[in-house]
């Protein structure tokens, strides 16, 4: 998990400890501690982390439980800090000026997820040629 460890040199306060989860979270944050699914790979835990680190960066409070508005925003929040601070506009406008053949290259490139490529173009709102 080298990408794991690389991200996580920003953040020497927090742990990360890797765990069977059972349900379909994928990674959880509890005071200082990131939990992540030690089922999944690489390229799914490195945005599982992001978000994880939005929740530390901006969430106030236990919304574990999304029981208010208030919640799934934050929830969201801290979804979106994550998409950010992974897929940057910096990387974004980069990749628009290269000559891919499809945006499966790009995920790639960027290593993740094609879906999770998509969702950072909905936060940028890039629209398609």
């Amino acid at each position: 998990m080298d990408r794991i460890d690389e991200i996580m040199k920003n953040y020497p306060e927090l742990k990360v400890e890797y765990v069977v989860m059972d349900n379909e979270l994928g990674g959880y944050i509890y005071r200082n501690i990131i939990l992540l699914d030690a089922n999944k790979s690489e390229d799914e835990l490195v945005p599982i982390l992001y978000e994880e680190l939005g929740h530390y960066e901006t969430t106030v409070g236990d919304i574990s439980r999304y029981s208010s508005q208030s919640d799934l925003k934050q929830e969201y929040r801290a979804r979106v800090w994550g998409l950010k601070h992974l897929v940057t506009k910096s990387a974004i406008n980069h990749f628009k000026k290269q000559d891919y053949d499809d945006d499966y290259e790009v995920a790639d490139e960027l290593g993740i997820k094609i879906t999770y490529l998509h969702e950072a173009g909905e936060v940028y709102k890039i629209k398609e040629n």
